[in-house]
């Protein structure tokens, strides 16, 4: 894994995971391009139900789009099923019919492509199923269109991956089926580090996770140093350092008076900047033991959005 605050480049806002009318979106490839084009997007990947909708000629110097498929497999020997986002796919290939997961994610990476786990929690993955796969680059922590019946959130899924020394990223998207998105578009995004807007930068960002994901916050910066883990962000009313097991550390603006206190849960080593341009909480650096093998940020604003950092580790 590559640290994105430590990686050269500049950030481009993505959404990984869109249905069209080629399968059961209500709206075209070229409707879906100009929707995302028009808020500020720099990437769109097109990702129908086991099927590629060859897009990626649609892409011009400043978006874009990627080929990509959603494949739903039943890996269980009954209905349950489990869903692989691949991105970067080529119409060129013939997509697989196995029923073994690994097999599947060994065939997609064998054409190029980088896998994620879609809505665990809302396929009812656990971890005793997502513990045995091996090959893929992460899981979907927040998926805005699962979201719409309270299953949007898989952070839980993903610490008992980290806690069982599974080192996996994770990404926010919008799963977007409706035309006008409605509740589902617009929520969910993965800012890429990139040295370009390319195919080739994007897969190698998915890869190394050289990103962040998002419902809204913007982090500044993440890491460890000296194992005190630092983190910096904007219009934070929570932040929360989440490791393996009971360690990590929570921070609290007061709801009196969001930008001069600032609650630990934890005792640990706080500091806090002021600022006067919309920041709430702005900066904490923690000393969170030796125990802790690994940490990732969870931000949340003054709305209630949330960003997730991919986990650092403080041993390799």
């Amino acid at each position: 894994m590559r640290n994105p605050f430590d990686a050269p480049g500049q950030w481009y806002k993505a959404n990984l995971h869109t249905h069209t009318t080629a399968s059961d979106g209500s709206a075209t490839v070229q409707e879906r391009i100009e929707q995302y084009r028009a808020r500020g997007y720099s990437a769109l990947a097109i990702t129908d139900h086991d099927v590629v909708s060859d897009a990626a000629g649609l892409s011009t110097e400043s978006f874009l789009v990627i080929d990509g498929t959603e494949l739903s497999i039943k890996p269980f020997g009954d209905d349950r099923f489990m869903d692989l986002l691949c991105i970067n796919v080529s119409s060129d290939h013939a997509l697989p019919e196995d029923t073994d997961m690994n097999r599947v994610i060994a065939q997609m990476k064998a054409q190029g492509a980088e896998c994620f786990i879609a809505h665990p929690f809302w396929s009812g993955n656990t971890i005793r199923e997502l513990a045995p796969l091996e090959g893929y680059a992460g899981i979907e922590v927040f998926n805005s269109g699962c979201e719409v019946i309270g299953k949007g959130y898989s952070s839980v899924h993903w610490d008992e991956l980290l806690n069982a020394g599974i080192r996996t990223c994770a990404i926010a998207v919008d799963d977007v089926h409706n035309y006008d998105g409605q509740f589902e578009q617009f929520r969910g995004w993965t800012m890429l580090k990139m040295p370009e807007l390319s195919l080739p930068a994007v897969v190698e960002a998915l890869r190394t996770g050289c990103y962040y994901s998002s419902c809204g916050p913007e982090i500044l910066d993440f890491r460890i140093t000296g194992g005190v883990t630092s983190l910096r962000c904007r219009a934070a009313r929570e932040i929360h350092l989440v490791t393996d097991y009971v360690w990590g550390a929570s921070f609290y603006a007061d709801a009196a008076d969001l930008l001069t206190e600032l609650h630990a849960l934890r005792g640990v080593e706080v500091s806090f900047q002021h600022a006067d341009d919309g920041y709430l909480l702005s900066e904490v650096q923690a000393d969170l033991g030796q125990e802790c093998k690994h940490v990732r940020a969870e931000i949340v604003d003054a709305e209630g959005k949330r960003a997730w950092s991919n986990p650092l580790f403080f041993r390799e």
